[in-house]
């Protein structure tokens, strides 16, 4: 089994991308530019500071942190890069005591500065892009909250999760109300989802269907998958093959959970398929039997938990560690139980 998220060494993704060539050029220029300039401390304070400025740079535009697990090609360039400089600074330092004019104070002193910078802004920076991935997660799902609500105002009742037949994901019955781009007016409801009439919109990009933290939101043939699900079957909100009204919410719309995250799954947003309660464990970012996958109720790249829409509309981020008594709570739309404060 493996964990998810993802750890760095469960990784076999391999992408290359305009990083790659981007640090290939550039290792080029660094190692002419230190061969010409290798006559004094200059050349060896430069060459610190941009090697480290490169890595730097590498880690702001990964897909995530490379120590929070991920794909490879950004770790195993950092590991090229630190290579290169460490190989450099050996040979530069060779070099430049046989003209006798050594760059070791100037190294040294790029090396000290670079690592300080380092130092005092990655923790802020990591922060910062954890944030801004949640914060947009957390906008997705207040707004497919706003556009269950208005599908209910219209025909007094939320979509069925796949109610009709041959079944229509609910997905695919909120487009209307999500954007301009109808959807729904170019899916045939008359032939299945994967259809050949239907086919060309599974590689449609939804990015409200997309945690923006999810490194990989297509599969090898292109299909877009969603990172939310709706929690389905016997009890849930998602039950059957009729829209429920927010009257049959009797627990209350503000402890009933509707759509949670679920990045471990591989579900072409198209797909009528959810997250069955009496089909998959109750439990939040389980190990799966694949690198990136979770057989989990839910399932994020947020550390520590996932977002879930309430009934209310309103966004939660859900411990992995919730009590499973509370999250069965929070899944039944008419349980009667009570529930105490759980976020």
């Amino acid at each position: 089994m493996y964990p998810f998220p993802t750890t760095l060494w469960d990784s076999c993704v391999w992408t290359w991308s305009g990083s790659c060539t981007f640090l290939v050029i550039l290792i080029g220029v660094l190692i002419y530019f230190a061969r010409r300039c290798a006559v004094s401390g200059i050349a060896g304070f430069l060459w610190a500071i941009v090697t480290c400025t490169l890595m730097f740079a590498l880690l702001l535009a990964s897909p995530w942190n490379m120590f929070r697990g991920g794909t490879l090609w950004t770790p195993t360039l950092l590991l090229v890069t630190v290579v290169v400089a460490v190989v450099g600074h050996v040979w530069q330092q060779r070099v430049s005591w046989k003209n006798g004019k050594p760059a070791r104070v100037g190294a040294f002193l790029g090396w000290v500065v670079a690592i300080l910078f380092l130092g005092l802004n990655s923790p802020k920076l990591d922060g910062a892009r954890e944030a801004a991935p949640r914060t947009q997660c957390k906008n997705n799902l207040k707004q497919l909250g706003l556009s269950l609500h208005t599908y209910h105002d219209v025909f007094s009742s939320f979509p069925a999760a796949a109610g009709t037949k041959p079944p229509v994901s609910w997905r695919v019955l909120l487009s209307p109300y999500l954007d301009k781009n109808n959807i729904l007016s170019r899916y045939d409801v008359g032939a299945e989802w994967d259809s050949e009439t239907n086919w060309p919109l599974q590689a449609e990009r939804r990015p409200m269907f997309e945690c923006p933290s999810r490194p990989i939101s297509v599969d090898d043939q292109q299909r877009f998958l969603t990172s939310y699900l709706a929690i389905a079957g016997p009890g849930t909100v998602f039950d059957g093959a009729e829209g429920k009204t927010i009257r049959d919410i009797r627990d209350g719309t503000t402890n009933t959970l509707m759509i949670a995250e679920a990045c471990g799954t591989n579900v072409i947003w198209t797909d009528p398929r959810d997250q069955l309660v009496d089909q998959v464990p109750l439990s939040i970012n389980a190990p799966g039997s694949a690198p990136g996958q979770s057989p989990g109720l839910m399932s994020s790249y947020h550390l520590g938990g996932a977002q879930a829409l309430l009934a209310d509309g309103s966004v939660r981020f859900v411990s992995q560690n919730i009590d499973p008594v509370v999250l069965n709570s929070l899944i039944t739309r008419s349980g009667g139980e009570t529930i105490s404060e759980w976020w």
